[in-house]
């Protein structure tokens, strides 16, 4: 349902690396298409990333980190709000990456 260029990007990711596997549907918002992502998964973990994201190179693999090294089922990180000229508006820091919320 994207109306940029975000699906050629995730087919040319693709031809590359066969771990990528890419769905088009029809617009029906963003949890629809989570969703959606979700029932085609094969993996373990999910990560939502959407088009509008800038994400470090380590993303994931901190993510993944911070899953094994405290036997965590869910990992979550900080966040940086920029407006179009890359300067900060917000900048959510959470607390020390230790365990926050348990249950």
């Amino acid at each position: 349902g994207s109306t940029d260029s975000s699906g050629k990007i995730c087919e040319s990711f693709s031809k590359v690396d066969p771990r990528i596997r890419v769905f088009h549907k029809e617009n029906g918002g963003l949890s629809d298409a989570r969703n959606f992502g979700i029932e085609q998964m094969k993996g373990q973990y999910v990560a939502f990333i959407d088009s509008d994201d800038y994400i470090s190179k380590d993303y994931v693999w901190k993510l993944y980190s911070s899953i094994k090294n405290n036997d965590s089922e869910v990992s979550i990180c900080s966040f940086l709000l920029v407006d179009e000229k890359g300067e900060k508006i917000k900048d959510e820091l959470l607390d020390s990456g230790k365990i926050c919320l348990t249950g």
